[in-house]
């Protein structure tokens, strides 16, 4: 849970100050009140917390309230413990009522460096050595020294993958280069140079084991300005026994539109026990998985069974498709452990498709994961049987 402080710059030191708690991360809306005329500014600061494995630093962002402004968006990492606001008198409305409420509205100003943040999170970065956000919406990302890097989160499934990364810098040329660590750290022996695939699209090819404890991207090797566009790990075939037979039945699913366990990769709050089992320990409140591929528009139906460690969760399908992940948008999905749970799912466009298995921590086993894209009329079928049941289902006294 993150713990905001809002107080005024000359009462910041002192105790008193007016704390509001939220709940989980993401984008929120902090109401203001700026009644003019005059631009007003006020200083927010985010705090990563205090405790090993942590691996995002805090941002210190100056935010510009126009007249007539009624709140301002910031989007909270997956690290950050502590949000203080410090403003003059009377801008902030009423901090209690800060709230998750889905993405701003295409009008609303936002920090550049919150977009960044939220872009970066959604790409499944989990921290930056010698890279740093910017104010500039076309150059948001700047390396400071000649060894930048990307830290990435490493897909449930293991495997060969082919990485895809798409980056532009301002001023000079990029050589990014794929690291993995088995244990022993990051070293050149385990290095693949990426290789140009489309203009400003690089690709590898990596495989990795049950002893892989890492995996980044060292963009380039000079200090500069740049941009990145997207970044996806997508199976291949691999080199096991038995490989090329499961790559084919992977890439026949995915023909006839169907996904499963092994499509899904870990993105927060998630440690892999046993990746043939499928035996996952959640280590927060906010454990996430993600599908590896883009999802094209349609319908879906969602087919999950889980282990849990309690009777119940309260699982959670979001759909991204190109301007982040909103509470509005979430189609969510109550568990009951052992037992096959099922929901129809609509991508209005092509998406990336997240899926939140509970909200606490605990060891779970992910028994039977598939999405399978059906046609409309078949999600239409379904609905209509749905409300028949209710409407002919009598009411309790």
């Amino acid at each position: 849970m993150t713990e905001v402080a809002v107080s005024s710059p000359r009462a910041s030191s002192r105790a008193g100050a007016t704390r509001v708690r939220v709940a989980q991360r993401g984008w929120v809306s902090l109401p203001v009140c700026n009644p003019g005329p005059h631009d007003r500014t006020l200083l927010v600061e985010m705090h990563a917390a205090d405790r090993p494995g942590v691996k995002w630093q805090g941002l210190s962002l100056s935010c510009p309230v126009a007249p007539g402004t009624t709140s301002l968006w910031v989007y909270i990492g997956p690290d950050i413990e502590t949000l203080t606001v410090h403003a003059a008198d009377g801008l902030i409305a009423n901090p209690e009522q800060m709230e998750h409420a889905g993405q701003p509205p295409a009008q609303a100003w936002v920090h550049p460096r919150c977009r960044t943040v939220a872009m970066l999170h959604r790409l499944g970065v989990l921290q930056l050595r010698e890279i740093e956000l910017t104010d500039d919406e076309d150059w948001p990302l700047e390396s400071v020294g000649s060894d930048p890097q990307f830290r990435l989160a490493l897909p449930l499934q293991r495997g060969r993958y082919r990485v895809f990364l798409d980056i532009e810098a301002e001023a000079f040329d990029v050589s990014p280069t794929v690291y993995r660590n088995e244990g022993a750290g990051y070293t050149a022996a385990l290095a693949t140079p990426m290789g140009r695939y489309e203009s400003s699209t690089w690709v590898a090819e990596v495989t990795l084991h049950r002893a892989t404890k890492g995996l980044r991207i060292d963009p380039m090797n000079v200090p500069g300005r740049f941009r990145l566009g997207d970044l996806t790990l997508e199976p291949i075939a691999d080199t096991s026994a038995g490989g090329g037979w499961r790559w084919a039945a992977r890439l026949a699913r995915r023909l006839a539109g169907r996904w499963t366990a092994d499509d899904l990769r870990i993105e927060h709050d998630l440690r892999v026990l046993d990746p043939v089992g499928q035996r996952l320990q959640s280590t927060g409140v906010d454990p996430r998985l993600r599908l590896a591929a883009c999802l094209p528009a349609g319908w879906y139906m969602a087919e999950v069974e889980l282990q849990l460690p309690g009777a119940r969760a309260d699982a959670c399908f979001y759909a991204d498709t190109g301007a982040g992940e909103s509470e509005a948008g979430a189609m969510p999905l109550p568990l009951r452990s052992g037992q096959l749970a099922k929901r129809l799912l609509y991508l209005p466009a092509p998406a990336r498709l997240r899926f939140d298995p509970m909200t606490c921590p605990g060891r779970f086993q992910i028994k039977h994961f598939a999405l399978v894209r059906v046609t409309e009329a078949f999600a239409r079928s379904r609905m209509q049987r749905k409300l028949r049941k209710v409407c002919t289902t009598p009411a309790v006294a």
